[in-house]
């Protein structure tokens, strides 16, 4: 009889108390027999034969009895573990299974599945499940075996090869001199996982908008050619949209650290824009889970940057009034709308150019506001000339309002 444990960690999300208790709870959660595998035995013989090059992990091995634990930050609603490149779903563990049953030697297979408690796990993997399915599903049950000596130390050597990617490799410096100029309105839709991530910019003013939730941050290759974002905006707390934006300003702190010690050709890996004003609706309290561990880091890193976060909100019951961003005479007025204030917040950018000859630009993020909301928000904006048609044209100089200065 053959036994198998494999551990899927995210090192960049998961922390190390986190990930030393979700370890011990998932192999203790295994129910085996004893003593037809010693676990605490063949734990030991791991710990006395352990190298740092793990030799011998990743073959493959055919066993009936496997341990799957799966860790790491998880998208609020299906429950998708994020890992470095990308999302890992029940429905891709569903097809991975089928196919391993497939091709298995053995008639009985027996799988017990540590993951995240949320979303679609339970729901996909014992759904329609065949009245003769050949192998048996255990998902999160509970503690069974006994402590084990071994069990601590080796939770502790696996927590402890875990470490985060340096934000500077994550994010490397621009290969070429100087910086990218936009002259004319752009709006750039970066792939973002799951996610949400966007760029907006008109002549003299830039918004990120939301960063999209790989760590390898899908809007650097583009940013990192500006000497500055001038304004970024948080739409909601969530792990589809923060780690990229938390990596950026990891970054940024990191820079801080270094720049006082680093005086040689290395220092121009410390070059990355500069950044202005960040609009979050956090709260002021923030409950205990793995969807606002994100928010709290964002907090943490605003806080080390010495930036405040903005908070967008409106009255009940109060009318639309724009937030002008940027305005400079002859050139134009950038416009922000918050059609939904609250924790989920959706905004309408509209950009006024001076000259009559060029288009009204506006654009709409809805982050993830309901649609009845939104169309809420919209509803109360559509007296405005601005929308009226399908293609706008400024009529005249819009009133100025209060302005954020670079």
């Amino acid at each position: 009889m053959s036994f198998q444990l494999l551990l899927i960690l995210e090192p960049s999300c998961c922390p190390h108390v986190t990930c030393v208790s979700f370890m011990s709870a998932g192999i203790q959660s295994w129910d085996i027999d004893l003593k037809s595998c010693n676990l605490d035995l063949y734990l030991q013989e791991f710990l006395s034969q352990h190298t740092a090059s793990f030799k011998g992990a990743g073959e493959h091995r055919d066993s009936a009895h496997k341990l799957l634990i799966l860790a790491g930050q998880s998208v609020e609603g299906s429950g998708d573990l994020l890992f470095h490149r990308g999302l890992f779903s029940p429905q891709l563990l569903k097809l991975m299974l089928t196919e391993q049953v497939r091709s298995a030697c053995s008639s009985k297979l027996s799988l017990t599945l540590s993951c995240p408690n949320i979303g679609q796990w339970r729901k996909t993997l014992l759904g329609n499940r065949p009245p003769q399915c050949p192998f048996t599903l255990h998902i999160n049950p509970p503690e069974v075996l006994p402590a084990m000596e071994a069990l601590g130390e080796f939770t502790s050597l696996i927590s402890g090869t875990l470490s985060p990617p340096s934000p500077f490799d994550l994010l490397p410096p621009p290969v070429t001199v100087g910086f990218l100029k936009l002259s004319r309105p752009c709006c750039y839709v970066f792939p973002a996982g799951r996610g949400d991530c966007a760029f907006f910019a008109v002549n003299g003013f830039t918004v990120l908008v939301d960063g999209g939730s790989d760590s390898q941050a899908c809007f650097w290759k583009l940013v990192r050619h500006l000497d500055r974002v001038d304004a970024v905006l948080l739409t909601h707390i969530g792990t589809e949209n923060l780690p990229g934006v938390n990596v950026f300003l990891e970054r940024k702190v990191a820079e801080l650290e270094l720049s006082a010690d680093i005086k040689d050709d290395s220092s121009k890996r410390l070059i990355s824009p500069e950044l202005g004003v960040v609009f979050f609706n956090a709260p002021c309290r923030l409950q205990v889970d793995e969807h606002t561990q994100q928010a709290a880091l964002t907090l943490q890193l605003l806080e080390k940057l010495d930036i405040r976060p903005q908070p967008l909100f409106r009255p009940q019951g109060v009318p639309i009034e724009p937030l002008t961003l940027f305005q400079k005479m002859g050139v134009g007025q950038l416009d922000l709308y918050i059609l939904s204030p609250g924790k989920n917040m959706s905004a309408l950018l509209v950009w006024h150019p001076a000259c009559p000859q060029e288009k009204v630009v506006r654009v709409l993020f809805p982050g993830v506001t309901p649609q009845a909301k939104l169309l809420l928000g919209l509803e109360k904006l559509k007296g405005l000339a601005f929308l009226q048609k399908p293609t706008g044209r400024p009529a005249a100089a819009p009133p100025p309002g209060h302005i954020h200065a670079r």
